[in-house]
C-alpha cells in the first residue's frame, strides 16, 4: 500500500528527485505535482529535505544526459534515502538502475513504498519494475514508428506538435507563414539568420514553444524540407505530402544550399562591412583579397583599401574599389545582356517540370524499394536502378536550387537606371553582395602602375553571366 515506508526512521536528511518526459506547455506542472507529493510524504515521515533535484522534458529512455540524476549520483556526503514519486521516475533502462544500486541509498516512492537495495529481495522488485518500465517504452516506441510510418506513407501531416507557419491539420499559419515565406526570399538575398531572429523577436514573433528566435533556430526552421510539402521520416525525404507548401522547391533547395556552403559564414553574427571580401582576387596571383587599414583604424587620416592576402600584388582604397564595381553592377543590370541571362528564370515551366520528374523519380524509387522488399528484383538490379535514379535526382535537386538562387535579381528586371540605381542605394552591405554573387562570373582587381594613386575601371575587371551559359560579359 502506498505510504507504508516500514524501516524508514524519523529524522533522516533527503533527496527527492522528480521528472517529466515531456513538458507540452513548458509550465512544468507535471513536475510540480511530483514535489508535492514526495515533500507530503517526507513531512508524515519527519524527514528532512536537503535538496531537490530536477529532470524536466527530459526522456529517461532516450540516452540523453540527465544533468539532475548525474548529480543525485555523484551527491557528497549520501542522503540517507531518495524520495520519487514512482520508480520510473528515476530509471526506465535496466543499466541506470545499476547505478543507483551501486550508489546504495534506499529509495521511497510515494506510489509503491520503500525498496531496499542493499538485500536481494529489494533488487529483484526493483528489477522488475524497471523490466516492466523499459519493456512499455519500447512497445510505446514501436506503436509511435509504425503510426509514423503509415502517416508519412500517406503523405499526411504527422507533426508531435504544430509546427511554426502551419495549423496542426497542415493549413498555412497567416502570419506565420508570410514570416517564413519573407526569410526564404532574405536568406537568398544575403541576409544573415541572426538579422532574420531579430526581426522576428522585434516583433514578438515567437517560436511555437513561446521562445525568442536564435540564428540557430530559424536555420533549423528553414532547412526543414516540410515548408515545400516534401514528407520526411527518420530524416529521409520520401515523397510529396498533402499540405499546402511555404514556398516552392527551388527556393527551398537554394536556401538549403547556401545553408551548408562551406563558405558560408558562421561565426561573429555582425553585420558584414566589406564588399568585395570573398568576392574578388588578385588579378596578379589569382589570390584572395583582404581588408586592411592605412594608419591606425579610427583615426583621422586612416582608411580602409583591398589587398592581396597572399603576395601583397595589389592595393586599392576600397571606397573607391567598391565605387567601381557598384557602378558596373548597375550598368549591367539595365543592359540588354542582363535581361537576356535572367529572361528564362521568368518562366516558371523548366521548374514545374523539374517538380514533376522529381515527383515521378521518387515514386520509382519506392516501388523499387517495395520490388526489392518482396524479392522480386534482385541485390544488384535494386543497387544499379537506384543509383541511377539518385544521380538525376540530385542534379535535378541541384537545378531546382540554382533557379531558387536567381530568385535574388527577379526583383531587377525591368527596371530603369534610375530605378536599379535607387534599389542599389537601399540594400545593406549583404543583400549586395549576394546580387553581385548571382550576377557576377568574376571580380578580378590590378595593379595601379608607378604614380598612380585612385582606382579607376582600368583596374577593375569584371565578367557577367550573358544568356548563354558557355558566355560571359564584359560591361
Amino acid at each position: 500500500m502506498p505510504g507504508n515506508f516500514e524501516g524508514g526512521n524519523a529524522g533522516m536528511d533527503v533527496v527527492i528527485y522528480a521528472r517529466l518526459s515531456l513538458d507540452k506547455l513548458g509550465n512544468e506542472l507535471g513536475v510540480d505535482r511530483q514535489l508535492e507529493a514526495c515533500r507530503e510524504l517526507a513531512a508524515r515521515q519527519g524527514w528532512t529535505v536537503t535538496r531537490e533535484l530536477i529532470d524536466n522534458s527530459i526522456s529517461a529512455t532516450t540516452g540523453r544526459v540527465r544533468p539532475a540524476f548525474e548529480k543525485l549520483l555523484t551527491l557528497s556526503p549520501k542522503p540517507d534515502a531518495i524520495i520519487v514519486w514512482h520508480l520510473d521516475r528515476l530509471v526506465r533502462l535496466t543499466r541506470e538502475l545499476d547505478r543507483v544500486i551501486s550508489y546504495g541509498v534506499p529509495v521511497h516512492a510515494v506510489t509503491a513504498g520503500m525498496l531496499d537495495l542493499s538485500n536481494p529481495t529489494g533488487i529483484l522488485m526493483a528489477n522488475v519494475v524497471t523490466a516492466f518500465s523499459q519493456f512499455e517504452g519500447q512497445q510505446k516506441a514501436a506503436r509511435q514508428r509504425l503510426a509514423a510510418t503509415q502517416r508519412a506513407s500517406q503523405g499526411r501531416p504527422w507533426w508531435s506538435a504544430r509546427p511554426f507557419g502551419y495549423e496542426r491539420d497542415g493549413t498555412p499559419r497567416g502570419g506565420e507563414a508570410e514570416a517564413v515565406q519573407r526569410a526564404y526570399q532574405d536568406l537568398l538575398a544575403g541576409r544573415s539568420l541572426l538579422s532574420i531572429a531579430d526581426e522576428w523577436n522585434r516583433q514578438g514573433m515567437l517560436t511555437t514553444r513561446g521562445r525568442r528566435w536564435t540564428g540557430a533556430t530559424v536555420r533549423q526552421l528553414l532547412m526543414s524540407a516540410r515548408n515545400c510539402a516534401i514528407r520526411t521520416y527518420a530524416g529521409d525525404e520520401v515523397g510529396p505530402g498533402n499540405w499546402d507548401a511555404l514556398v516552392p522547391e527551388e527556393i527551398y533547395r537554394s536556401a538549403v544550399r547556401v545553408l551548408n556552403s562551406p563558405t558560408r559564414k558562421t561565426g561573429g553574427g555582425g553585420p558584414r562591412r566589406s564588399l568585395l571580401t570573398g568576392v574578388a582576387t588578385c588579378a596578379n596571383c589569382g589570390g584572395p583579397i583582404r581588408t586592411a587599414w592605412r594608419g591606425r583604424k579610427g583615426e583621422q587620416g586612416s582608411y580602409a583599401v583591398y589587398e592581396c592576402k597572399f603576395k601583397h600584388c595589389v592595393s586599392h582604397r576600397q571606397d573607391e574599389a567598391d565605387t567601381m564595381v557598384s557602378e558596373r553592377v548597375i550598368r549591367f543590370l539595365t543592359a540588354p545582356q542582363f535581361a537576356e541571362a535572367f529572361e528564362q528564370s521568368e518562366d516558371d515551366l523548366p521548374a514545374q517540370q523539374m517538380r514533376d520528374e522529381l515527383g515521378s523519380l521518387r515514386s520509382r524509387l519506392d516501388d523499387l524499394a517495395t520490388d526489392y522488399a518482396a524479392g522480386l528484383v534482385t541485390r544488384s538490379q535494386f543497387l544499379t536502378a537506384s543509383q541511377t535514379m539518385r544521380s538525376r535526382v540530385d542534379e535535378l535537386e541541384d537545378q531546382l536550387s540554382q533557379l531558387g538562387s536567381d530568385s535574388a535579381v527577379k526583383g531587377v528586371t525591368g527596371m530603369t537606371d534610375e530605378q536599379v540605381r535607387r534599389h542599389w542605394d537601399g540594400l545593406d552591405v549583404d543583400r549586395k553582395r549576394s546580387l553581385i554573387l548571382a550576377v557576377v562570373v568574376s571580380c578580378r582587381l590590378r595593379q595601379k602602375g608607378r604614380g598612380v594613386r585612385r582606382t579607376d575601371e582600368r583596374h577593375v575587371d569584371v565578367l557577367f553571366r550573358a544568356g548563354d551559359p558557355a558566355k560571359v560579359a564584359s560591361i
